[in-house]
């Protein structure tokens, strides 16, 4: 990465980051992040100019009941920092057919129907269900807001170099123009993920398609979290979600 670079912009795909840092990642303990100074240890030569959160607002739901509060708290204490601004997105559920799958090798079935474990004819004339309906929670906007803001803060002249926090193939054709039409650096972080949950780790899409793919190591979070209470917009006190902490000590 070239050391002359002055101006930085950082770009997080919220919901790509949080699965892969707190939901299939180790770095759980660490969810009261502070972005800015996140994004400073990504690029620690470089002035981060400022950072853009790309995520939807949860609804409440019978697994996850207060998410939404947990998350409309830390939006808050995001929206305190200077030189960030937070993009929301939307959520879409509706109903989809799909196909029933065959029962795991482990044969525990948890209440969940699989393709050929119940056959609801009691007499064998007809053969066992292999589809349902279900509930599909898709979010949307959140890579083309990403995307568009890229785009126009290049086409703006806003940055020099320009981080993404994502690892999502969507991002591979915004990233090219930036590169191949405006001529501005990209640097991609991601998060390891394991491969199928083996544990040898799989590379980034962007491998080869970016000057550089900096890994983010569990340090970073470390170093970069918010105080337990902060002051918000008008003076309010925002706390760390009781579920996030104290850090370093595991809660369900």
């Amino acid at each position: 990465m070239n050391e002359t670079v002055q101006r930085v912009r950082v770009y997080i795909d919220g919901f790509n980051f949080y699965y892969a840092a707190f939901v299939d990642g180790t770095f759980g303990r660490w969810k009261w992040l502070d972005l800015v100074a996140f994004s400073r240890c990504l690029v620690p030569n470089h002035h981060v100019d400022h950072v853009r959160y790309f995520t939807a607002q949860l609804k409440p739901t019978p697994r996850s009941p207060r998410a939404h509060i947990r998350q409309g708290i830390y939006l808050n204490a995001l929206r305190a920092q200077p030189r960030l601004s937070v993009h929301l997105g939307t959520f879409s559920k509706h109903a989809v057919q799909m196909p029933l799958a065959p029962p795991p090798k482990t044969g525990r079935e948890d209440g969940v129907v699989y393709l050929g474990a119940r056959d609801l004819d009691p007499e064998g004339d007809d053969p066992p269900p292999t589809k349902a309906f279900v509930f599909k929670t898709e979010e949307k906007g959140s890579d083309v807001n990403l995307a568009t803001y890229l785009l126009r803060d290049g086409f703006k002249g806003l940055y020099d170099t320009a981080v993404v926090v994502s690892d999502d193939s969507d991002l591979l054709e915004p990233v090219r123009l930036v590169q191949r039409e405006l001529g501005r650096e990209v640097v991609v972080a991601m998060v390891p993920r394991k491969d199928k949950g083996k544990r040898q780790y799989r590379g980034s899409v962007f491998e080869g398609k970016v000057k550089f793919v900096r890994e983010v190591r569990q340090a970073y979070l470390v170093d970069s979290q918010l105080p337990l209470t902060i002051e918000g917009k008008h003076g309010r006190l925002i706390q760390r979600p009781p579920e996030w902490g104290p850090v370093g000590v595991e809660r369900p």
